[in-house]
């Protein structure tokens, strides 16, 4: 899977309006600012498996790549706060939610001996 497939994946299973209703119910922003949260996570979970291991440095780049509006670092790296980890917490809740509700991927061999996805 490519970065581009793999952003795009992101967007679709975390819609903006699951994640506004997330941020709104957690009290993760408070008024409108330049902060977007669907791109800070995406830029999140592209560099989970970056060579890395997704240093702030490092989803600062991605976020910049995502955004519409810049932000200086020092602003960037003061958003990684309790209430952003309870968040992230949340939506990794919905995921797992959503990933179990999904019949197996397993064809062939492997389906017929009885191994489970």
């Amino acid at each position: 899977m490519d970065a581009t497939t793999l952003r795009d994946a992101v967007h679709t299973f975390f819609p903006e309006t699951l994640i506004k209703a997330a941020i709104k119910r957690l009290g993760v922003q408070m008024r409108d600012r330049k902060r977007d949260l669907s791109c800070l996570l995406a830029a999140l979970v592209m560099t989970a498996g970056s060579d890395d291991s997704g240093r702030q440095a490092d989803v600062f780049e991605a976020y910049l790549e995502e955004a519409d509006q810049k932000v200086v670092r020092g602003a960037f790296y003061a958003w990684f706060t309790d209430a952003l980890a309870a968040l992230m917490k949340e939506l990794l809740a919905h995921a797992m939610e959503t990933v179990w509700e999904q019949p197996p991927l397993l064809t062939g061999r492997l389906a017929k001996v009885g191994v489970k996805d």
